[in-house]
């Protein structure tokens, strides 16, 4: 069963988003829901169009990568269990040829 709001989004906000506008700003930032989390961590890539080899990663407080994948498009909204991940501080990553282009601070409890 998933959780989801009376716009049927993941991601609280997810049926205001304007492509036109976003894609103008140019600035890419990742809308994440729920944080903290225990169970699911949802989020999504705004305001900027993946690029072809994108991908996300999530590494924990010592840097070690917990999880790698590949980025889909705009629209796309990720779900990633945490289940049984220890508690703690992890950093959600989006990367572009390598390069880290933005990142949020990920609590899982």
């Amino acid at each position: 069963m998933l959780k989801v709001d009376e716009h049927g989004c993941l991601i609280p906000g997810c049926h205001l988003l304007n492509d036109a506008e976003e894609l103008e700003s140019g600035q890419a930032e990742l809308a994440i829901y729920p944080n903290p989390t225990r169970d699911f961590l949802n989020f999504q890539l705004r305001g900027a169009v993946p690029w072809l080899g994108g991908q996300f990663r999530i590494v924990d407080m010592t840097g070690k990568i917990v999880k790698t994948f590949q980025a889909g498009n705009l629209a796309d909204t990720y779900m990633v269990s945490v289940w049984g991940w220890p508690e703690g501080v992890y950093f959600l990553q989006y990367l572009e040829e390598g390069k880290v282009i933005c990142f949020e601070k990920v609590i899982v409890k």
